[in-house]
């Protein structure tokens, strides 16, 4: 149900990982903007009755570097995730569909700052049952 791709680092050794999947997902139209709205739309059918875009995405479900390795020092999270759009931008070319999300802890600030700074935009959040964790939803759309 999904693909996970390890990254080497110039010495060929694991530098980081991701994993890939595409899952349905519902975005709220709340306090999106009229630009937003017209972008989605290219991708995802409104739902008149509950406010949501109902859209089919690719997921980053995991993400993440290898601390075991050169101390995490031996490729920098923006290479990893410009090596994670590489592949989904080449999926999207061969397949379709242009929307990219992922969940990110709530309460981990340093990957939520990444994430913005790698141009995802916070749409929703989610509590889970399963871990009594609190997820913040990004997108990116190509």
């Amino acid at each position: 149900m999904s693909v996970t791709y390890l990254v080497n680092d110039e010495d060929d050794r694991l530098a980081g990982i991701f994993t890939l999947t595409h899952k349905a997902i519902d975005i709220p139209v709340e306090g999106m903007s009229n630009a937003q709205r017209k972008k989605i739309q290219r991708f995802a059918q409104l739902d008149q009755e509950t406010g949501v875009f109902r859209a089919s995405a690719y997921l980053i479900a995991q993400f993440g570097k290898n601390y075991a390795v050169g101390n995490g020092m031996s490729i920098r999270g923006t290479e990893l995730m410009e090596c994670t759009m590489s592949v989904l931008h080449d999926a999207q070319e061969m397949v379709g569909d242009g929307l990219v999300y992922l969940e990110c802890e709530e309460e981990n600030n340093q990957a939520y700052d990444f994430y913005i700074r790698c141009g995802l935009k916070e749409f929703d959040h989610r509590h889970s049952q399963i871990d009594k964790q609190n997820y913040i939803l990004l997108m990116k759309i190509f």
